[in-house]
């Protein structure tokens, strides 16, 4: 559990942390490889790449990172369904524009023990055979890294989003999407 609240972080804030990552080749678009406890990957974007480009500006309709329930009922209305996993993540389902697109809330708890908060991201659940769509050197590390979980990727491009993709037997399940403060991001 310490090594998945450090990946988290280190996704978030973009820091590294004590959980003995190894690091792989990579080739365009992903930079700086390293894969956490064997089922997690963090890579950097190379300069001038978008993320979210990389899974395609339409994946999320028109949803944007950071809303919260309420901002997105006053923008789409109210969800076609809301759905529990688990004691944490209250997932606030749409659908627009043929997309299942969800707003996530989820309560977290500080990685130093402290007080009790509350996250917001987006999900995105793609249709079958959405792999195909990735660049080469993502397929290929979902192909030869069966155990991973989740491959987190970002860049250093004003306004862009973190990616995160969630894997289920080497496949695709979601696609999740937050955003960092600009003082957070990666210097080019």
């Amino acid at each position: 559990m310490r090594a998945v609240v450090c990946v988290v972080f280190a996704a978030i804030v973009g820091l590294a942390c004590d959980t003995s990552p190894k690091t792989f080749a990579t080739k365009a678009p992903l930079e700086d490889l390293k894969i956490y406890g064997g089922d997690e990957a963090i890579a950097d974007l190379t300069e001038g790449v978008s993320a979210r480009s990389i899974v395609g500006t339409t994946l999320f309709a028109d949803f944007e990172p950071g809303w919260t329930p309420e901002a997105a009922e006053a923008h789409s209305g109210k969800p076609k369904e809301v759905v529990k996993r688990g004691d944490d993540v209250t997932l606030f389902i749409y659908e627009r524009q043929g997309r299942r697109v969800a707003v996530a809330r989820q309560n977290v708890v500080s990685s130093n023990g402290g007080s009790m908060g509350t996250s917001f991201h987006l999900e995105a659940f793609p249709s079958e055979g959405f792999e195909a769509t990735l660049p080469d050197s993502l397929r290929e590390l979902i192909r030869s890294k069966p155990s991973l979980r989740e491959i987190h990727f970002r860049s250093n491009a004003p306004g862009d989003w973190n990616i995160h993709l969630h894997l289920q037997h080497g496949r695709v399940s979601y696609v999740s999407a937050t955003t960092l403060p600009p003082e957070s991001r990666k210097q080019g």
